[in-house]
C-alpha cells in the first residue's frame, strides 16, 4: 500500500470555494484513477501555519500510482487542468509527496471496520538526517506506539517519503477529539514523564533534525457531521 500527500497553500477565507471545487473536481478525478481518499483537513490556525488544506489518498501500489499519473497527465488532461483552472485565486500553490506505510499500519478499510473518527487529527511533519526517514518510522512503529495509546491517539499512520530521502508524516486520530492534548490525567502524566516516553525521545533526537505538530479538523467530505 502506497500513500499520497498533499498540502494546497490557500488564500485566506477561500476554504469554503476550494472544499465545493475538491468535491466536484479533484475527488471524482481522484477516486475513478484508483486513489481513495483517507481525508481532507485544515489545520487549527493557532496551531499550524494557515491557509491549508492538507489531503491523504491511500492506493494499492507502484502499478496504480503510475497509472494515475498517466491519467492524469493523457487521457483525462483536460479534468486535471479544470480542477487547477477552478483553484485560480482560490489557492497559490502546493506540494505532493509519494509515501510508503510500515507493514503495521492500518489501511482506510482497517480505520473505517474500526470506527475511527477523522474529524479531529494531529498532523506531524518530520525532517529526519538524510536516509534515516525510515529509522524515525521504524522507532515510532516498536517504540512509541504502546506509549501513544495511553495519551488518547489513535494511529492513522507514519509514512516516509519515496523521492524525498529526509522527510516523514505522521497522523494520529483522537479516542476523545474534545481533548487533542495529551497530559491532562494521572497517566498520561505518568506516560510523558516515564521512561518510555524519555527512551523513545533519545532516539528520535538521534535521527531527526526538525519535528513540526499541530492540530486539524476535516473539510467535507471527510467531516462526519
Amino acid at each position: 500500500m502506497q500513500y499520497i500527500h498533499e498540502s494546497f497553500q490557500l488564500v485566506p477565507g477561500a476554504i469554503p470555494e476550494f472544499t465545493e471545487s475538491f468535491q466536484e473536481r479533484y475527488l471524482p478525478l481522484m477516486s475513478e484513477g484508483g486513489a481513495r481518499l483517507v481525508g481532507l483537513w485544515e489545520p487549527v490556525a493557532i496551531s499550524l501555519p494557515w491557509s491549508r488544506a492538507v489531503t491523504l489518498w491511500e492506493i494499492d501500489g507502484p502499478a496504480v500510482y503510475q497509472q494515475l499519473v498517466r491519467t492524469l497527465h493523457t487521457t483525462e488532461e483536460a479534468r486535471l487542468r479544470d480542477w487547477q483552472a477552478s483553484l485560480r485565486g482560490i489557492s497559490s500553490g502546493g506540494e505532493g509527496r509519494l509515501l510508503e506505510a510500515p507493514p503495521e499500519a492500518p489501511t482506510l478499510a482497517d480505520l473505517r471496520s474500526r470506527g475511527v473518527s477523522l474529524d479531529v487529527i494531529v498532523h506531524e511533519t518530520i525532517t529526519t538526517q538524510p536516509d534515516r526517514q525510515v529509522d524515525y518510522v521504524t522507532d515510532v512503529v516498536q517504540k512509541w506506539l504502546p506509549a501513544s495509546q495511553k495519551l488518547g491517539r489513535i494511529w492513522i499512520g507514519t509514512y516516509f517519503t519515496v523521492w524525498r530521502n529526509r522527510q516523514a508524516f505522521s497522523l494520529w486520530a483522537l479516542q476523545d477529539p474534545g481533548l487533542p492534548l495529551p497530559g491532562g490525567s494521572v497517566e498520561e502524566r505518568e506516560v510523558l514523564e516515564g521512561p518510555i516516553t524519555r527512551e523513545w525521545m533519545a532516539g528520535a533526537l538521534r535521527v531527526r533534525e526538525a519535528y513540526d505538530d499541530g492540530i486539524m479538523y476535516a473539510l467535507p467530505p471527510t467531516r462526519s457531521a
